[in-house]
C-alpha cells in the first residue's frame, strides 16, 4: 500500500495547478483519497467526481468542514461487501466450531426473539 501513496503524491506534485481540473481538490488529497466540498460537487457535478476517481481511490465529500460521505468505484464497493460477507462466514464457522449456536424450529426461534 505505501507504493500507491507515493504514486499519488507524485501525481499531486507533478500536476500543473493552473490547468488542472483538480485544482480545488489537490490541496485536500490524502493518500489514495481526495476531499472535496459539497459545494464543489454541486458546482462541478458527477463528471468532476468521475475524473477524480480516475486519479484517486475514494472521494470524500465534506459538509461544513467535516467528511460526511465517501464515493468509491462500484468495483471497490462490491469488494468491500465481499469482504464483509467473508468475515461474517468466518465468524459463523468459528461459532459453530466452538458450539455457540442453537438448534430450534422457526416457531421456537421467533418465540425466543419475541416476534
Amino acid at each position: 500500500m505505501p507504493e500507491q501513496r507515493f504514486q499519488y503524491i507524485a501525481l499531486i506534485l507533478s500536476a500543473p495547478l493552473e490547468n488542472d481540473i483538480f485544482k480545488g481538490a489537490l490541496n485536500s488529497a490524502v493518500g489514495g483519497a481526495v476531499i472535496i466540498t459539497a459545494n464543489e460537487l454541486k458546482r462541478k457535478g458527477v463528471s468532476y467526481v468521475s475524473s477524480l476517481l480516475e486519479k484517486f481511490e475514494n472521494v470524500f465529500i465534506s459538509v461544513r468542514g467535516r467528511k460526511k460521505y465517501v464515493i468509491l468505484k462500484v468495483e471497490d464497493y462490491e469488494r468491500l461487501k465481499e469482504l464483509e460477507l467473508e468475515n461474517a462466514i468466518r465468524e459463523a464457522e468459528k461459532d459453530i466450531k466452538e458450539g455457540r449456536y442453537t438448534v430450534e424450529t422457526a416457531e421456537e426461534h421467533f418465540k425466543r426473539l419475541g416476534i
